[in-house]
């Protein structure tokens, strides 16, 4: 591409002149990128939706650009000239860029100003009469001497501030002041930019509070107390998840945001469902009707928990008639009911026999692999009719890894022929299968088929590939019909790491393309896969190339808390995904109570531990809120018992499923099995009741599945861990065996270990 001419319009050289002269460069830098590069980039330069040409007629289409963080460049180009029509301050425009494009009536026409030469030719303008420099426009009423600092500790320590600028930043009494810093290389323009954006808040310490002290009691008290509110936790957008949320609307292909725990995956994701609903309300197809956008994940309590951040963020009639909520499985069930519905109506099932049947009972009501009837039945009869080699198979894999492999490598691929299952390289799966057995597990699956053929059901897994299926007989055979079917102008996925490679693959046949999928993701966490999980290489037929982006921020956890719990994984050789690089809360040390005594008395005494530091704190003059303490266990048989006992205690608590689920909005203990837990978030967590049969074990069990086992509770306790915001505290044996609770794990660095007897 050749170069074009920057063509700066007289009102950009006035808005420009206002500048300080650092930011002057940074817009000829800016510009020199336009000249080469002008087009859309779906990041730091985006065309205005939903605004029209500018002149009209015919103008060319407004964009923006990003100048730094501070100021926003509004520009439009043809072949030959890009025409620069304003500079604006970002708190100035936000993102409403009307009237900015209403107010031109003319774009500059061709001008000397050129490359290198810009910045110079600027300089030589003459100033308009009676203006007055931006960052030197000052209150008439200040009195100087009362002029204040505007920075703290607190706010140097989020940016992670050098401790030899601290002195020159406290003294710092005005955002100009702050630049001038940085204009004398006391400080990086980086660091002034951050500073910048924090102070722009209306309270920007509400939002970032850190304990002053190190010790965690006093600091669940203060929580507890409410002089640490939970309500002060809740974030907004940073500039980066702010560019991930509007990021590639018009480029081809899905969208797949990666990040740790605590990076706020979910808040963009969130955020995204907004974007899209202004984006598509741009678009000339969605003038007379609501656009329809599906914000779908694995498990009911994340989306609970979803629900009313979205009807805050979007607002309670938008989110009714534009938006629907609900599980992955939720949504193949019905897209299942009505796609048979469909070809029931047109006599189609009789011409695909043999490869799908109709069902009497239109619900398809799935069933677990692992009910009596199914493989607990195939694998006695197997073993029956066999000389041993079965039996002594299926007792060193165990019933849970059987039905594992079937459901989610399986079914979950779509290895729909023996021959594809005996060459499927079985990523993170540690037991290593020779064709024997493979085959063995092959016939295992046909014959459950046949029985839940017989039952008119199917598994959950297998729920997917059946209804691409439907789906594809519909597509090929009548497609009209699909015109009248559920679809979605876009979808966002959640923790998208749970879904097995079909479910996205599903999911994707939705959307009329693929750039309305957007999907948020941690390998690390997937506690609810099996085997190896890579979306952007797993998922066939679902395009990720050139659209995966990181967040390596923590905003939800502690320095401590976070790295604690990323030294724990690390220790039994696994690693996160995405590596934090920085983190916007400090705190105390997570701690570590080592229980003595029998293993069967364990968790009445982890209780009785728990039950005692809860008493105080509920027993506190004023109430308190016990809203922000969540317990975490291995079971619901776990979950009940804790909750017994804390209410036998008097301090009010309840246990939940994932089904059932819900924020309280009283001042009670919330108390969740590990699984259930995804997406969700404590200011204060305990979790107990984990140092017997977890994992769940059996005696039989090979080596590799129960190095598999360890794995997957490796990561289970990791998520809880994850789950505390500013205290944690774990529980385990003293003198226990288990590899998950051995002393390297748990380093005196990273933990605050105490002995309880």
């Amino acid at each position: 591409m050749t170069d074009r001419i920057p063509n700066p319009s007289y009102a950009f050289l006035e808005m420009l002149h206002k500048l300080p002269k650092g930011e002057q460069k940074k817009v000829k830098n800016r510009v020199d990128d336009l000249v080469k590069f002008p087009e859309d980039n779906g990041k730091s330069k985006r065309r205005l939706q939903g605004l029209g040409p500018i002149p009209p007629p015919p103008g060319h289409a407004p964009f923006r650009a990003y100048v730094g963080n501070l100021y926003r460049l509004v520009y439009t180009f043809s072949k030959k000239e890009v025409h620069l029509l304003g500079i604006y301050k970002k708190k100035d425009i936000g993102d409403d860029y009307t009237k900015a494009v209403h107010d031109i009536e003319q774009i500059p026409g061709p001008t000397p100003i050129v490359g290198d030469t810009f910045i110079d030719e600027v300089s030589r303008e003459p100033e308009p009469d009676g203006f007055v420099p931006i960052e030197e426009t000052k209150d008439k009423t200040t009195n100087n001497k009362q002029r204040q600092p505007i920075i703290n500790e607190t706010i140097l320590n989020l940016v992670d501030a050098p401790r030899n600028v601290y002195r020159a930043l406290l003294d710092v009494d005005s955002e100009g002041q702050l630049f001038k810093l940085a204009d004398k290389r006391v400080i990086s323009d980086e660091l002034a930019l951050q500073i910048s954006e924090i102070l722009k808040d209306p309270d920007p310490l509400n939002t970032f509070k850190f304990p002053d002290t190190p010790d965690a009691w006093e600091t669940i008290q203060k929580i507890v107390n409410g002089e640490l509110s939970p309500d002060d936790l809740t974030l907004k957008l940073t500039n980066l998840q702010r560019e991930l949320v509007d990021f590639s609307f018009e480029q081809n292909g899905a969208v797949l945001i990666k990040g740790a725990a605590g990076t706020g995956k979910s808040l963009v994701a969130q955020h995204r469902v907004k974007a899209y609903l202004d984006y598509l309300r741009g678009q000339l197809d969605y003038v007379d009707k609501n656009p329809s956008i599906l914000y779908t994940t694995y498990t009911n309590a994340l989306l609970k928990d979803s629900q009313k951040n979205l009807e805050n963020l979007i607002g309670k009639v938008d989110f009714k008639n534009c938006v629907e909520i609900s599980t992955v499985h939720q949504v193949l069930k019905n897209s299942y009911i009505e796609y048979q519905t469909e070809l029931k109506n047109m006599n189609f099932f009789q011409r695909v026999q043999g490869k799908i049947k109709e069902f009497r009972n239109i619900d398809p009501v799935c069933r677990n692999p692992r009910d009596e009837n199914y493989l607990p039945s195939i694998m006695e009869t197997y073993n029956e009719r066999n000389d041993g080699t079965a039996s002594e198979f299926f007792d060193r894999i165990g019933i849970d890894y059987l039905a594992d492999e079937i459901e989610f490598l399986i079914y979950g691929h779509k290895l729909n022929t023996r021959e594809k299952y005996l060459k499927f390289d079985r990523k993170g799966r540690k037991l290593g299968l020779q064709a024997k057995q493979r085959n063995l597990i092959y016939d295992v699956k046909e014959t459950l088929e046949k029985k839940l053929e017989k039952d008119k059901r199917v598994t959950w897994k297998q729920l997917a590939p059946v209804t691409l299926y439907l789906l594809n007989i519909l597509k090929n055979n009548h497609g009209e019909a699909l015109k009248n079917m559920k679809s979605y102008d876009a979808i966002v996925v959640d923790e998208g790491q749970d879904l097995t490679p079909m479910e996205l693959k599903f999911l994707s046949e939705l959307v009329p393309s693929q750039n309305r999928l957007f999907v948020v993701s941690d390998s690390t966490q997937a506690i609810h896969q099996k085997g190896s999980v890579n979306i952007q290489d797993d998922v066939v037929g679902v395009d990720f190339q050139g659209r995966v982006r990181e967040l390596k921020v923590n905003y939800r956890s502690t320095k401590q808390i976070s790295t604690a719990a990323d030294e724990y994984l690390n220790s039994l050789e696994l690693e996160n995904e995405t590596e934090i690089e920085n983190f916007y809360e400090k705190g105390p040390k997570p701690r570590l109570w080592k229980f003595v005594g029998p293993k069967e008395n364990q968790i009445e005494h982890e209780i009785k531990e728990i039950s005692h530091e809860l008493n105080l704190l509920n027993s506190r003059e004023g109430g308190s809120r016990l809203s922000s303490v969540g317990i975490f266990t291995t079971t619901r048989a776990n979950c009940s018992l804790i909750e017994t006992h804390l209410n036998e205690m008097g301090i009010p608590a309840r246990a939940y499923a994932s089904n059932n689920y819900e924020k309280s909005r009283k001042s009670q203990v919330t108390i969740m099995p590990l699984k259930a837990i995804k997406g969700l978030e404590f200011p204060i967590v305990y979790i107990a009741g984990i140092g017997v049969n977890f994992p769940r074990l059996s005696a039989a069990i090979s080596d590799d599945v129960l190095n598999e086992n360890i794995t997957n509770a490796a990561r289970e306790l990791f998520v809880g861990m994850t789950r505390a915001m500013r205290a944690l505290t774990v529980c385990i044996p003293l003198e226990t065996s288990n590899v998950l609770f051995q002393p390297q794990n748990f380093m005196t660095d990273s933990w605050d270990i105490t002995h309880k007897t």
